[in-house]
């Protein structure tokens, strides 16, 4: 199983997201699609080899929807999320993986209780396991990447279009469902800042589901963010979709995080 497999739990969570500086890129020339994918990978490199830990809000928005569309139910939760890229050495190497680890803070408005727990879809590692898993030197060899002609505004930047799908003669990428493992096979598009080639906008679809869900879609808005003296592009939002074969339920879940600060180990915020 590749290491950085995109892993589902109860409705999806995504295990495994930059932060260097290039020559700025005239939106009206685009890049040929190896140099973009080559300064992806640079990026991938970097955010594992210095991200520090920090604390941001997420607030998490639950929804559910019957197949027509009326509204079933929703839940808003507030949290503190505390990040850390965990090093560890084995066998001569160093190994990366991101932790999340959350407080609760409120749930629908009111103060929540010291062990409450978040429950029901959510997306948990959109700040590294879909960045990651798509973009690193290695797992770039998973996926069949087209540049479009397109150029397109994501949050006032200007954004090259990169569609991009699962190379079929590779099998490294599996996603994990209520416990049980599948291959990935998915499709989708990259939004890429001119300017400095890093991650914009990733949106995609699971197209090898599990027999009780008839949709899949995952999408995560990045922005750069300070964290001391250096900038990240970290998440912003991340989106998810989930519709159940049987009911025709649909399970939609939006994380928004804010107040970025770098973790001190007595660092507060407030949401």
């Amino acid at each position: 199983m590749n290491a950085r497999s995109i892993v589902l739990i109860t409705a999806f969570c995504l295990l495994h997201s930059a932060y260097c500086f290039l020559p700025a890129v005239s939106a009206t020339g685009p890049q040929q699609l190896e140099e973009i994918l080559a300064a992806l990978a640079e990026h991938a490199e970097e955010f594992e080899a210095t991200l520090p830990d920090f604390v941001c809000v997420e607030t998490l928005t639950q929804e559910a929807f019957s197949q027509n569309g009326k509204k079933l139910r929703s839940q808003v939760t507030v949290s503190t999320l505390t990040g850390r890229q965990i090093r560890k050495q084995e066998r001569g190497s160093v190994l990366l993986t991101f932790e999340e680890t959350r407080e609760v803070k409120t749930v629908d408005g009111k103060k929540a209780n010291a062990d409450y727990k978040v429950t029901g879809s959510r997306v948990i590692g959109a700040f590294s396991s879909i960045f990651l898993s798509h973009f690193s030197r290695r797992d770039q060899r998973d996926y069949l990447w087209t540049l479009t002609p397109k150029i397109e505004i994501i949050r006032e930047r200007t954004c090259h279009v990169i569609d991009f799908k699962s190379d079929s003669g590779r099998k490294r990428q599996f996603y994990a469902f209520d416990g049980q493992e599948y291959l990935s096979r998915h499709q989708g598009t990259a939004w890429v800042d001119a300017e400095t080639l890093q991650l914009a906008r990733i949106d995609f679809r699971e197209l090898n589901l599990p027999l009780s869900v008839s949709y899949m879609r995952y999408r995560v808005d990045y922005a750069p963010v300070k964290l001391g003296d250096a900038t990240f592009w970290l998440p912003v939002s991340a989106f998810t979709e989930l519709q159940s074969t049987d009911t025709g339920m649909i399970s939609r879940v939006t994380h928004n995080y804010s107040n970025y600060q770098r973790f001190t180990g007595q660092i507060k915020i407030s949401s």
